[in-house]
């Protein structure tokens, strides 16, 4: 795992920790993928999309 990849878990995970995945939550990381230099060497949409499928199983 690559740091900017852990940085983004970290992100998920405080937004997942209360067991409800808002969609309004999704999309402000969403935008600060889009925003944000440090995601730019990770494809951020395939990561959230997988673990937001893990956790809805």
């Amino acid at each position: 795992m690559t740091k900017e990849e852990l940085y983004l878990k970290t992100v998920f995970c405080c937004i997942a920790c209360d067991g409800d995945i808002a969609t309004e939550e999704v999309n402000l990381v969403r935008d600060l993928c889009a925003k944000d230099n440090i995601f730019n060497c990770i494809d951020s949409e395939k990561y959230l999309n997988s673990w937001i499928t893990e956790i809805n199983e």
